[in-house]
């Protein structure tokens, strides 16, 4: 499965470099689509260790056009990324849509932390094997470079911020 998913990640990255990437953007409910991800991943964690919590703002349209796909795949590697950095604690993922309108996620974790020395290769291929953490498992090393190129497709920005111990 890894192999595969390294395969395909690289596809995506060559693509993507080449212009050769589609948005295949559908009528979505952001909540709802969350709320279906995390029952996705709920199955690898557990849940008596790891509480998830969903916020999406009142300035969030109840349907949203984008590609599902690509979001879906943003979203569990940032995720996924937070939960390979904790044994227990809470997730929470706020959703809003300011007065850009842009659709805006914030994701925040109860993990110890990435030193602020590894924040600046974050989305670097193969930099989550070096983010201060053991815990790293079943990653491909692409998932956060290709999430940000991603990000960058849909004409979006990220950013990320840690703190040691918060």
């Amino acid at each position: 499965y890894n192999l595969l998913s390294l395969i395909n990640d690289l596809v995506e990255l060559a693509k993507l470099e080449n212009g050769n990437a589609k948005d295949v953007s559908a009528s979505v409910n952001p909540k709802n689509f969350i709320e279906d991800l995390l029952k996705v991943l709920s199955d690898r964690i557990d849940r008596n260790k790891i509480e998830f919590m969903i916020d999406v703002d009142d300035t969030v349209n109840k349907q949203i056009k984008i590609d599902s796909q690509k979001l879906r795949y943003i979203l569990t590697n940032i995720i996924s990324t937070s939960l390979r950095q904790m044994e227990s604690g809470k997730i929470t993922i706020s959703v809003s849509m300011p007065a850009s309108n842009k659709l805006n996620f914030k994701i925040n974790d109860t993990s110890s932390g990435i030193p602020s020395s590894k924040l600046k290769d974050f989305f670097k291929p193969f930099a989550p094997f070096d983010l201060g953490s053991n815990k790293v498992t079943g990653a491909t090393g692409l998932g956060l470079t290709l999430s940000k190129k991603y990000i960058e497709f849909l004409n979006g920005s990220i950013e990320v911020g840690s703190t040691i111990g918060k």
